[in-house]
């Protein structure tokens, strides 16, 4: 319609032949419909990794198009009996029946629920095995077991992920098994799951907005839940930043809540406080406590004390089933293994004299461990009222200084909620004391010793430390578990291993890694050597269609050179022109008398080959207008001839002529080719073969891109790997695979016998320049690599480069000619890598097209090959070479955080060898920690003065600052960018000694990542310098358990400074300030929360009186925490007889005094950090 000049309207969308335009937008619209309804069906019924699928008919049914409006009623659990009917009758008596109070609450009811999963020919995994559970409305749930217990799976069925087998759960009346209900379940459902799902690109706040519109919040309400949720979360300062650029814990912190905004009615949370810090957890389970009332709260976790404080019930699953439910007295009372009595021995104790008196004041109590100068031992729930005179006896032993019993100092620590997980793994499973094993009894045992001090404790943690080493490793040496080795490391709990640096070993295992990795892709190996085989196979087979010979054959233009398309004819004149007509007609013309003269009526004939209009016809006086079809190539001269030959036979009266013998014959001679005209076979053989060799190296550097990704380079590196080795076994890999290749494509070449790739000499040419072009593209492939940091954007980006780079200057290099593409050939050859696959397999053959178009040229030589083109590539791949391996060390050293001039240091740093800005440290406050103070001028001193064993690690002054740029929001409602400095590091120093496990603690965005980063070489910092050598160890970490049994010093930072240094014990005496009384008030698990101000009160009251000096420093729902000084506790005995006494007369469930915990001590920085933050 356009090509008649009226266009698309509306009066003519339904005229035209054939289909009409407006019934294309009709069909058009109903395949929307239908495609749209198939793929709904297809995703509803086919099954799949994630969802609940409908049956086939689920679209014939009623519930389908008419759900229930009527919830189904949860079943009561008649104190508990469903959670009873376990596959294990033993578990009966194991969960604890619910209050009269809660009857009536259920909100979610799991009953007889199943999920088996199976994969080939493998056994069948029944990660849900039968669990039957009920969870209440206003309550917290805590779902705890080991990984791979079903934890996961559980949540995954509840929220609609996964189907169960069997059994069905019931979420406020709504069946998870019905696909219509899942969709109500949904909406009323907020989760976390266990790893983050965020947006890189999206800032805190843009999630929280997505995701509130998405739960269907009031638009003008979205604006308050956003700063609401970001408030709790503890995000404001980070609303407008990356979620890439958030810490781990922060990330966590913005999942948490994604689900609570909103405020839905079932909050599912998986593991929601992993990687959090301390300060921050204790920060989440405020805000969840505080929206525990009217909805669902069920949750896992991995850190005990959290489902402790934080949950009401808390349910044990272990294999795929319940294995215990009920509230934290419930367990302790029922698993846990008592109180833990440890003494602290001196060098003349007597073992058996000490474990008689024991035993005189507590007949049931039993022996733990003995672990060093330490003795362990376990009492009884039942013996509480023996403990006041056991302890007085200890005491008085202490005291009396000729005693032969020889003990130092003791501690009593309660039964925690992770002792009774720990108690029922080892009822579920029988363990073998491998060194594996050993090791976790190790940290578990440690973990169980903290105690509390009373007195000596200037006794040395560095030699209980190596007695408790020695004799563990002596017992498991008699167990049979270790064979005999070195002494261990001075400080480190583990024997050395002496290891013998061999590069020949080193680099079998890398080529083994390599070519396992590789073999296990299946999709790059069709990449790198099924899809290029295949492209040559193509490439060589359309070079056999032309075999070179030049074409020399004219050919003849008449109406048999298109057959099939005819020829018109209109008078458009006044005068008579049948004899004219009658010449055409005989020739095979049709003639139009229908033609009206307009173009557009062209449009509704049918397509011609030409088409005559005799404007005026008086011989010799003639006008023809001759309109031809440019798709048919030879059309107009054939109109021409035409018109020529009916001419001729109008005047010469020759009437008899056959029509395929024309007096007049046009014929088209091919123009003489030369070695430089374009060739189809050429053009697909160079394009295939030229690309095979370009995409080989670059899709194998992708593994280096995906090494960095994952920081394996960099752990190997750490580990003693030299840059090397890393990249010889790569090299060789490549190396390998591309000369398989190589060989594989000279057999197909002379498989199909191409004539201009097959012969001897062409063969040793390519040859010897693929031999040079494989390391340059290697070298070039990987320095291109150093570009990418995510394996999908390298293989995406890389290869179209590649591409590019090649092709575009090939085809300028092809279609040029002459001495403008010699130039460009030049230029590419000592500058391009990607170019020059490309330009080999090319003049190579434009070699034998010039022999056979040259008379002279019967036989081609080596010699004929050493044209100024392949001599350029030659020299240009042996320049390649040096140039790329320059440059890989360089972007390689960049990359690791050195800098460019490092490359001609080939000897060996010394502390002198660093810049002048390490001792800059302006920035230091004035009230700098004296520990840490005495570190800096440690390690300035260790750096100035050459000593012969130096610190395996010093870090002087270390400084690193990010310069970002975000989007801020200006007054007027528009965005600019602007830069913010964050200091991640501030004059950070500190030196570890060998043998020393030093522990790095901090908050989340505390500077922790960025320290070991830039001791790892994995950033460059700021200024400052760091220099490492022999055996030690540094960790970062969030347990402050795992701090305290592993470290033999920890320093904790606080905005990229490090704000105190120490031994654990040291840090407690500094500033824990005593000890900490923890009480829970009885029924706090058992019924609604309600007003204790009067039993709070007089709570106070008594401790007021036992210990006047102590304050209050934390309550948290139906706990309170006190801190104790030192000096206000004269005697342990005294006092744990009265808070016997208390715990009857003021209804206590539970209550624990120890001496302040390592956690503790970290908090007060954190809070210390808030106040100053506010």
């Amino acid at each position: 319609m356009d090509l008649s000049g009226e266009g698309v309207n509306i009066s003519n969308i339904w005229s035209g032949r054939g289909v009409p335009f407006g019934g294309s937008l009709i069909m058009m619209a109903v395949d929307i419909v239908v495609y749209g309804l198939l793929a709904y069906y297809l995703d509803s019924v086919i099954p799949s990794e994630y969802g609940i699928k409908r049956p086939p008919l689920f679209c014939f049914k009623l519930s389908f198009w008419f759900p229930k409006k009527t919830l189904q009623k949860i079943p009561l659990a008649n104190g508990e009996s469903s959670e009873h009917s376990l596959n294990n009758t033993d578990y009966t008596l194991d969960v604890e029946p619910v209050p009269r109070e809660m009857r009536g609450r259920e909100a979610i009811k799991i009953v007889d629920l199943y999920k088996t999963f199976q994969h080939c020919q493998k056994p069948e995994i029944k990660a849900v095995n039968g669990i039957n559970l009920t969870i209440y409305e206003g309550h917290i749930t805590a779902i705890l077991g080991h990984n791979g217990a079903g934890k996961t799976t559980l949540f995954n069925i509840l929220t609609g992920l996964t189907a169960p087998s069997a059994g069905t759960a019931y979420i406020f009346g709504h069946d998870v098994r019905d696909p219509n209900d899942m969709d109500a379940i949904r909406r009323m459902t907020g989760v976390c799951p266990q790893h983050d799902i965020l947006f890189d690109n999206l800032s805190p706040r843009e999630h929280l907005e997505f995701f509130a519109a998405v739960k269907g919040i009031h638009p003008s309400l979205i604006e308050f839940e956003v700063m609401k949720t970001l408030r709790d979360i503890d995000l404001t300062d980070k609303a407008n930043s990356s979620s890439k650029h958030l810490s781990g814990g922060q990330k966590r912190k913005l999942s948490i809540g994604i689900a609570i905004i909103g405020d839905p009615k079932i909050v599912i949370l998986d593991e929601p406080t992993a990687g959090v810090d301390p300060y921050s957890r204790r920060h989440m389970w405020s805000v969840l406590q505080n929206k525990r009332h009217g909805r669902v709260i069920l949750l896992t976790t991995h850190f005990m004390d959290e489902a402790d404080i934080l949950a009401d019930r808390k349910a044990v699953v272990s294999k795929g089933n319940i294995r215990c439910c009920g509230s934290s007295l419930f367990l302790k009372n029922k698993f846990g293994i008592g109180y833990h009595l440890t003494l602290v021995l001196e060098g003349h104790s007597k073992e058996n004299a000490i474990n008689k008196l024991v035993i005189t004041h507590v007949p049931k109590a039993e022996k733990a461990r003995r672990h060093g100068r330490e003795l362990s031992f376990i009492l009884p729930h039942n013996a509480v009222s023996n403990f006041a005179s056991l302890f007085s006896a200890i005491e008085q032993e202490i005291n009396n200084k000729s005693s032969k019993l020889g003990i130092s100092s003791y501690g009593v620590s309660m039964t925690t909620l992770e002792e009774v997980f720990l108690h029922l793994e080892r009822d579920e499973e029988t363990e073998e004391d491998t060194v594996d094993n050993l090791s976790k009894k190790i940290v578990r045992n440690r973990a169980l010793s903290r105690s509390l001090s009373l007195q000596n404790k200037s006794t040395s943690y560095q030699s209980l430390q190596n007695e408790s080493n020695n004799a563990l490793i002596q017992d498991a040496k008699a167990a049979g578990d270790f064979e005999t080795c070195e002494s261990p490391i001075k400080g480190i709990g583990l024997d050395s291993i002496e290891c013998h640096p061999n590069w020949f070993q080193t680099l079998i295992a890398l080529l083994r890694l390599r070519i396992l990795r590789l073999r296990r892709d299946i999709k790059k190996l069709y990449v790198m050597i099924f899809l290029p085989l295949g492209l040559a196979v193509l490439g060589l087979f359309v070079n056999s269609m032309e075999t070179g010979q030049l074409r020399t054959k004219s050919l003849v233009l008449n109406l048999t050179t298109y057959p099939s398309m005819p020829i018109a004819v209109h008078n458009g004149s006044d005068a008579n022109v049948d004899d004219f007509l009658i010449q055409l007609l005989d020739l095979g013309v049709d003639v139009l008398d229908d033609y009206d003269g307009n173009f557009s009526s062209l449009l509704n004939i049918a397509p011609h080959m030409v088409a005559f209009n005799v404007n005026r016809f008086d011989y010799p006086d003639y006008s023809v207008t001759v309109l031809y079809n440019d798709t048919e190539q030879h059309s107009l001269p054939i109109a021409v001839n035409l018109i020529n030959n009916a001419l001729y036979r109008l005047l010469t009266g020759e009437m008899e002529i056959s029509e395929k013998w024309n007096p007049i014959q046009v014929r088209s001679q091919p123009f003489q080719q030369t070695s430089s005209d374009f060739s189809l076979g050429m053009g697909t053989a160079t394009f295939t073969m030229g690309m095979i060799f370009a995409l080989i190296p670059v899709t194998l550097a992708t593994d280096m891109v995906y090494d960095r990704e994952i920081k394996a380079k960099n752990q190997l590196r750490v580990n003693g790997l030299s840059f090397s080795l890393y990249f010889i076994s790569y090299f060789i890999v490549l190396a390998v695979i591309m000369a398989f290749i190589c060989s594989v494509l000279l057999l197909l070449v002379l498989l199909f016998k191409t004539p201009s790739l097959s012969s001897w000499p062409a063969l040793t040419t390519i040859g010897i320049l693929i031999l040079f072009y494989c390391p340059s593209s290697i070298l070039f492939s990987t320095c291109v690599s150093y570009i990418f940091d995510k394996t999908d954007s390298a293989q995406s980006i890389m290869s179209n480069v590649a591409t590019f780079l090649g092709w575009i200057p090939f085809l300028l290099v092809m279609i040029l000619g002459g001495n403008v593409a010699l130039i460009l050939h030049i230029v590419c050859s000592l500058l391009n890598t990607m170019y020059l696959p490309y330009a080999i397999i090319y003049f190579v053959q434009r070699v034998d097209l010039a022999c056979k178009s040259n008379f002279g040229c019967t036989e081609l030589t080596l010699k004929n090959y050493m044209t100024i083109e392949i001599v350029v590539m030659f020299v240009g791949l042996i320049l390649h070479i040096p140039f790329w391996f320059f440059i890989l060390l360089i972007v390689d050293i960049k990359k690791n955080g050195g800098k460019a001039r490092d490359i001609f240091k080939f000897r060996k740093k010394v502390v002198d060898d660093f810049t002048e800005d390490a001792n800059e440290a302006s920035d230091i406050g004035e009230n700098e920690d004296q520990d840490v103070k005495a570190e800096r001028q440690k390690v300035k001193n260790l750096m100035h003065n050459h000593i012969i064993n130096p610190p395996v690690v010093m870090v002087e002054n270390l400084h690193k600052e990010y310069i970002k740029s975000e989007l801020r929001c200006t007054c007027c409602k528009s965005e600019e960018e602007s830069e913010t400095t964050k200091i991640a590091v501030k004059s950070l120093s500190l030196a570890v000694d060998a043998g020393e496990v030093f522990g790095l603690l901090g908050h989340n965005g505390a500077g922790k990542t960025t320290t070991m980063k830039i001791i790892t070489a994995e950033e460059a910092p700021t200024r400052g310098r760091v220099s490492i050598g022999s055996k030690g160890a540094i960790l970062t970490t969030h347990s402050m358990e795992e701090a305290d049994a592993l470290c033999s010093r920890v320093g904790i930072m606080v905005k990229g400074e490090l704000r105190c240094l120490g031994s654990t014990q040291h840090l407690k005496n500094l500033y824990g300030a005593g000890y900490t009384l923890e009480m829970k008030l009885g029924g706090g698990d058992m019924t609604p929360t309600s007003d204790s101000g009067d039993r709070h009160d007089e709570l106070r009251e008594f401790i007021s009186s036992l210990f006047p000096d102590a304050a209050l420093q934390e309550i948290f729902a139906d706990r309170l925490v006190f801190s104790v000084p030192q000096q206000s506790v004269p005697s342990l005995a005294n006092c744990f007889k009265q808070l016997e006494k208390a715990k009857t007369e003021l209804d206590i469930e539970e209550y624990s005094f120890s001496q302040t915990t390592l956690e503790q001590v970290f908090l007060k920085f954190a809070h210390e950090s808030e106040n100053d933050e506010s």
